[in-house]
C-alpha cells in the first residue's frame, strides 16, 4: 500500500498544492486502494496487485487538463488570469459590434425590397431608376458599415491573436473558475437564446400573412422585409450569445495544434461561402431584377451553412 500512496505522491508532487489538486489527489487515492484490496480478494499477489493499479490509474494527463495543468512547451503561450480576463471583457464588448455587423448584413437586403414597393405602389413620386440607386444604394451602404464594424472589431482583438489562432496553456488552476463563470455566463444568456431562436421560428409567418391577405398584391412582398428584419434580430441575438460565450469555450477547450488548424480551416470555409452567397444574391437580383423575391436566397442560405458547421465540427 505504501508503494501505491508514494507513487501517488509522485505523480503530484510538481502540481500545485491547491484544494481542489489535492482533493482530486485524495479521490484518486481511494480509487486505487479499492482497486487494490479487489485485486488481493481475488487472489493477486501483493506485488502484482500493486503492479495492476499503477498501470490502470498510473496516466493522469486528463486529470492534469481538466485542472488546467498542461505540460510546458517552449512555444506554448501562457495564459495568466488578468490576460484571461481582459480577453472575456473585450470580447464581451465586441460581442454586440460584431452581432450589429451581420444584422446589417441581412437588414441591408430590405432597402431594395422597400424601394421596389415604393415603385410599384408610385408613392413619394418614386421613379425605377431612382428606386433602383436608392435600394441598391442603401444595401451597399449597410454591407459596408457592417465590414467596417467588422474590421474595427477585428483590430481591436488583434491583441489576443495569440488566444485567437495558436495554442496555448492556461495558468495553473485558471481552468476551473473559467469553466464555472461559463457556465453562470451560459445561464445568464439563456433568455437571449431563446428570444432569437424564436424570432427565427415566427419570422415565416409575416411572409406567409401577407401573402394570404394581399394575394396579388404589391404589399405581399412587405411581409418579405419583415421576416428579413425578423431574421436579423433573431441573427443578432444569437451572434451575440455565441461570440460572449466563445471566449470561454476557446479558454477552457483543449488547445492543440489540431484544434487551431480545424479552427482555420471553418474560418476560411466560412467565409468562402458567404462570399459566394453574397455574390450570388447579387447576380440574380442584378440580372432578374427580382429583388422582391432574391430575399429568399438569405434565409435558405443560413440553414444551409448551418448543416455544413454542423458536419465541420463532427469532422477532423
Amino acid at each position: 500500500m505504501d508503494a501505491i500512496r508514494n507513487y501517488l505522491e509522485s505523480l503530484f508532487g510538481s502540481m500545485p498544492q491547491e484544494e481542489r489538486v489535492l482533493k482530486a489527489k485524495e479521490d484518486l487515492l481511494t480509487m486505487m486502494e479499492d482497486k487494490y484490496n479487489e485485486l488481493l480478494c481475488s487472489g493477486s499477489r501483493e506485488n502484482e496487485a500493486i503492479g495492476i493499479v499503477i498501470s490502470e490509474f498510473g496516466n493522469i494527463d486528463e486529470l492534469k487538463e481538466e485542472l488546467g495543468i498542461l505540460p510546458e512547451s517552449e512555444n506554448q503561450l501562457t495564459v495568466t488570469a488578468a490576460v484571461a480576463r481582459n480577453y472575456i471583457s473585450t470580447t464581451q464588448k465586441k460581442s454586440h459590434s460584431i452581432a450589429f455587423a451581420i444584422f446589417l448584413f441581412i437588414a441591408g437586403t430590405v432597402f431594395p425590397i422597400l424601394m421596389e414597393e415604393a415603385r410599384i405602389l408610385e408613392m413619394f413620386g418614386v421613379s425605377e431608376s431612382l428606386a433602383g440607386i436608392i435600394g441598391i444604394g442603401g444595401f451597399m451602404i449597410a454591407i459596408a458599415a457592417g465590414v467596417g464594424i467588422l474590421i474595427a472589431s477585428a483590430f481591436s482583438l488583434e491583441k489576443y491573436e495569440e488566444i485567437e489562432k495558436k495554442p496555448f496553456r492556461l495558468e495553473a488552476g485558471l481552468k476551473h473558475d473559467i469553466q464555472n463563470e461559463y457556465f453562470k455566463k451560459k445561464k445568464e444568456l439563456m433568455p437571449r437564446l431563446i428570444a432569437g431562436v424564436s424570432l427565427l421560428i415566427l419570422s415565416f409567418l409575416p411572409a406567409a400573412v401577407f401573402e394570404l391577405a394581399f394575394k396579388d398584391s404589391a404589399l405581399m412582398n412587405i411581409g418579405g422585409a419583415i421576416l428579413l428584419l425578423m431574421v436579423g434580430v433573431g441573427v443578432y441575438l444569437l451572434v451575440g450569445y455565441g461570440v460572449t460565450l466563445s471566449s470561454y469555450e476557446k479558454l477552457i477547450e483543449t488547445r492543440d495544434e489540431a484544434a487551431v488548424a480545424k479552427e482555420r480551416r471553418n474560418g476560411l470555409v466560412a467565409g468562402i461561402y458567404w462570399i459566394l452567397l453574397l455574390a450570388i444574391y447579387l447576380g440574380y437580383s442584378f440580372i432578374t431584377n427580382n429583388w422582391q423575391y432574391s430575399w429568399i436566397i438569405w434565409p435558405v442560405g443560413a440553414l444551409v451553412y448551418a448543416v455544413i458547421h454542423m458536419i465541420l465540427n463532427r469532422t477532423n
